[in-house]
């Protein structure tokens, strides 16, 4: 009896707290090599910052607590340089990232959350460094010095490595498991 009196309590201030928010986003975004270091022993690697757009949803739960969905467009750029040939790494990621937010102030949120991803690419050169199919941890800041316009830093880390497979002049193979990552800083506007 105890227990469904909690619940009841609990359920009724979620009821009573829950409202929502569309909002769309945009900013800039850098693809990073996981294993760039290792990377460089074979290929000079140039990371271009690049740009995303997305929007979505958030969901108030509680005063301090929150949820987020959207959906995010990643254009990723990066050159390759090997010897005198220059190969580019030019291809779309679509995420749908879902965070769990906590709001310790009406300026100030964090959260965390999950994204699964999908590259979307031409070449085969792309498939040896990004993962296709992708799900990523995702941690969040944000602030908002106006109440409907914020700023927000993104971090996003693969969980499912790629492998891929090096040969040297000598012919010596080398295993480097690479995970996608991102990093992103943009302006979200609340509607």
């Amino acid at each position: 009896m105890k227990q469904k009196i909690i619940l009841s309590i609990f359920a009724a201030l979620i009821y009573s707290n829950v409202s929502s928010q569309a909002f769309i986003r945009a900013g800039t975004v850098l693809f990073q090599f996981d294993q760039k270091t290792l990377l460089e022993q074979f290929v000079t690697v140039d990371e271009k910052t690049s740009y995303f757009i997305g929007g979505g949803m958030e969901v108030n739960l509680l005063k301090v607590l929150g949820l987020e969905i959207g959906a995010n467009y990643y254009k990723i750029k990066v050159d390759e340089v090997q010897q005198s040939n220059t190969d580019f790494i030019n291809g779309s990621i679509i995420g749908l990232p879902t965070l769990l937010k906590l709001k310790p102030s009406e300026l100030f949120n964090v959260g965390i959350g999950l994204m699964p991803s999908l590259f979307i690419n031409q070449s085969s050169l792309e498939q040896i460094y990004i993962r296709k199919y992708d799900l990523s941890g995702v941690i969040k800041a944000e602030i908002f010095p106006i109440k409907m316009l914020g700023i927000e830093a993104t971090y996003n880390t693969g969980f499912l490595p790629q492998e891929l497979i090096f040969t040297d002049q000598n012919g010596a193979t080398s295993l480097i498991k690479s995970k996608n990552k991102l990093i992103s800083l943009g302006l979200k506007l609340r509607f």
